[in-house]
């Protein structure tokens, strides 16, 4: 059941990631000078009344818009949906099969092959949580590491940006 939850989740993830970046290139179709997109900062914004660009640039900075919020979310997030989460649906299938050999055991009669059978598998999902610990290691720190210092600089922009647009509208 949880691999087929698991596959299904990730169909949703592999889905969603690109809807997401569209819903921001719908939000400026809708008000193209919305802080913090790129028409926003664009020469055709001034005074929170958009002046359209030629559609050549229009359509660049959409373009470009979807491509950096498709980079955000999808990078942002692999290693999380596609590395992560599998790892623990896995491992809670080795500990499940580890749970019925130990029952097995209880209801058994040769306990001893079991014993054996249960410490063999036990460390083998040892041998497994090193192993994807280790391969994680090199690819979700630096994953996050890239994508947490980006949240900052983005949030931080539009909190410096929103507060001069707030300081405009009360003069």
């Amino acid at each position: 059941m949880e691999g087929f939850l698991l596959a299904q989740f990730l169909k949703l993830f592999a889905v969603t990631s690109v809807i997401i970046p569209l819903m921001v290139v719908v939000l400026q179709l809708h008000n193209p000078c919305a802080v913090p997109f790129f028409g926003s900062m664009s020469p055709f914004c001034k005074g929170n009344t958009w002046t359209p660009p030629p559609t050549w640039v229009w359509l660049l900075m959409l373009s470009t818009e979807y491509w950096l919020w498709l980079h955000i979310a999808y990078d942002g997030t692999f290693y999380m949906f596609y590395t992560f989460f599998p790892a623990i649906v896995c491992m809670l299938d080795y500990l499940q099969y580890v749970g019925r050999l130990i029952n097995a055991m209880d209801l058994g009669d040769n306990k001893e092959i079991l014993v054996r059978q249960v410490l063999h598998t036990y460390r083998s999902i040892q041998l497994l949580d090193n192993v994807q610990n280790s391969a994680m290691k090199g690819e979700m720190v630096p994953a996050v590491l890239g994508l947490i210092p980006q949240i900052q600089v983005f949030s931080l922009f539009v909190c410096i940006r929103l507060y001069s647009t707030s300081q405009n509208q009360r003069k």
